[in-house]
């Protein structure tokens, strides 16, 4: 029996005791897969300077966890191949889900769907006046839009179907206007979202 196989053996001993509540034997698995987690978490976190290194590594233990939970031995993965996804998945969920919080801190929009403090039934949208636009406004949304367009690119073809959304059109009518298939829209507006979502790192 080579290395590789008494590794693999001793990781299922080790997965074996972790979901009969050894709490060794699972803080065993953590500091095995330890390096794998600084790996995965030095590969996701890139420039993100502002996110905790320890609450990424937590995010890849409850990864690890998930994978003790739902690892089967009858599928064609090997324990070690389902953790590292598992503690990836986790990895990626908790920074977009930070990545956004810290967004929002960040400034200064606020849902006008939150209800108003004591009036359960209004909605700060209840509460405006006007929908005329301060100039501020409008000067932050034309800056926002050269933004937009400066990654996607407004005459490319992704950029007449992002300019054609924004505008309200649906994905069919999109199509008609161009003449393209629905889902080549579906795939460029997804593209596109993806170049802007780097706006906001």
């Amino acid at each position: 029996m080579n290395r590789e196989e008494r590794e693999r053996i001793q990781i299922e001993k080790l997965v074996q005791l972790a979901r009969e509540k050894s709490d060794s034997a699972f803080e065993t698995l953590a500091d095995y897969y330890y390096p794998a987690m600084v790996a995965i978490q030095r590969e996701l976190l890139n420039s993100r300077i502002s996110l905790s290194y320890d609450d990424a590594m937590q995010a890849g233990k409850i990864g690890l966890y998930n994978a003790v939970c739902h690892y089967r031995n009858d599928r064609n993965m090997n324990f070690n191949n389902f953790a590292r996804l598992c503690m990836k998945r986790e990895m990626q969920s908790w920074i977009r889900r930070e990545s956004r919080f810290l967004y929002n801190e960040r400034t200064p929009v606020v849902s006008l769907d939150y209800m108003v403090k004591d009036q359960e039934d209004i909605c700060y949208v209840d509460t405006i006046p006007s929908d005329e636009s301060s100039p501020e406004e409008k000067a932050r949304c034309r800056d926002l839009k050269n933004a937009v367009f400066s990654k996607i690119g407004d005459d490319t073809l992704d950029g007449r179907i992002m300019n054609y959304r924004m505008q309200g059109y649906s994905y069919r009518d999109i199509s008609r206007l161009l003449n393209v298939k629905t889902k080549f829209v579906d795939n460029s507006l997804r593209k596109s979202r993806r170049k802007i979502i780097t706006l906001f790192d």
